[in-house]
């Protein structure tokens, strides 16, 4: 007769022929232990959080920075905006699945920036590769702004720009060609942004869309190919504003749009980089 004592050697070395002995229990960490475990109640685990690598944006956009210009911005982000706050124009907000959401009548309008963006040129150097913004400097409120930009190279090496193309506009690849407002009365800074709906597939790159520029030549209009926020932005309030124009090409596949492999061979002299303009003051009246 075996005694309880054995019974329950034997039912361990059962358990043991099963492989269960060999199951590890699982780990509780200190960290995950509740100060209320000893009153008989269930431990709930801790989730630990991570730092965000960006800060939290501001409520109110900071003045724009002087921050140096070297075309070598690539590792910069691109400053993000805030979809409720726009110049001179009033969203439809709704909440739908716990998500709110801000829509417009305008396919474009100039949104409220939230983090820092890039300054404009301050430099009167001419002998390098940049970007002038033209145009008048009195508007109307809500009359288009009617600007327009060259590429002038002042080196003494050619070089080859993309042109703004099909999702440009969008973000939806590359070169970027963005259109900063910055209010005077407040310093606020605003990106020209399309709000409106699209179709999701953007043009292949063709050889027509790059544009050689030599040295010391003048490439006007390469920025107004398909969107042409230059020309068509307004501004629909009164006051005095600061305008320029950010070109940004950094990454030769994401200019390529979806057609699969590229259909064109990477120029030698390609710019990559990015480019802001001189700023234009405008009085809007």
């Amino acid at each position: 007769m075996v005694s309880m004592s054995g019974r329950a050697v034997l039912s361990m070395l059962s358990l043991c022929a099963l492989g269960a002995c060999s199951r590890e229990a699982p780990r509780v960490s200190p960290e995950s232990r509740s100060t209320a475990e000893g009153a008989g109640q269930r431990s709930q685990p801790r989730l630990i959080e991570q730092p965000s690598p960006v800060s939290r944006p501001s409520p109110v956009p900071p003045q724009v920075p002087q921050v140096s210009q070297a075309p070598t911005a690539c590792g910069e982000a691109v400053p993000e905006t805030d979809r409720a706050i726009a110049l001179g124009a009033q969203p439809t907000t709704t909440t739908r699945d716990g998500r709110t959401e801000h829509t417009y009548r305008e396919h474009a309008v100039f949104l409220a920036v939230t983090g820092n963006a890039p300054a404009p040129r301050a430099s009167a150097d001419t002998s390098s590769l940049r970007v002038e913004l033209l145009g008048a400097t009195t508007r109307r409120r809500g009359q288009p702004l009617g600007l327009r930009a060259e590429v002038r190279n002042g080196t003494s090496r050619g070089a080859t720009v993309i042109r703004s193309n099909d999702g440009s506009f969008e973000h939806m690849r590359e070169p970027f060609v963005d259109l900063y407002v910055q209010n005077t009365a407040d310093q606020r800074v605003y990106r020209y942004t399309s709000v409106g709906g699209r179709c999701g597939m953007v043009n292949t790159l063709n050889q027509s869309d790059l544009v050689s520029v030599a040295a010391g030549a003048t490439s006007p209009g390469p920025f107004s190919q398909w969107v042409s926020p230059l020309a068509e932005a307004k501004i629909p309030v009164a006051g005095r504003f600061r305008v320029w124009l950010v070109y940004r090409q950094c990454d030769w596949q994401r200019a390529q749009g979806m057609g699969g492999a590229p259909v064109v061979t990477k120029p030698g002299d390609l710019f990559e980089g990015q480019l802001a303009s001189n700023a234009i003051e405008i009085d809007v009246r």
